[in-house]
């Protein structure tokens, strides 16, 4: 049995996805410190003040 699906796994040349996870949330939740870390060190994250004058902006 394991043979079988070892086998159709390999002939179809395409990595196994199971459909009930959401591959691109776990992307994002692994990455984003990494990616806040970067923002912040070209300064690209806003601050907040930033935030505060865009909410009286409105």
């Amino acid at each position: 049995m394991v043979i079988r699906l070892i086998y159709i796994l390999l002939s179809r040349r395409q990595p196994y996805l199971d459909q009930h996870i959401d591959y691109a949330a776990m992307s994002a939740k692994k990455n984003a410190p990494r990616w806040i870390k970067q923002l912040k060190a070209i300064g690209k994250w806003p601050t907040a003040s930033a935030g505060a004058v865009a909410l009286a902006a409105i």
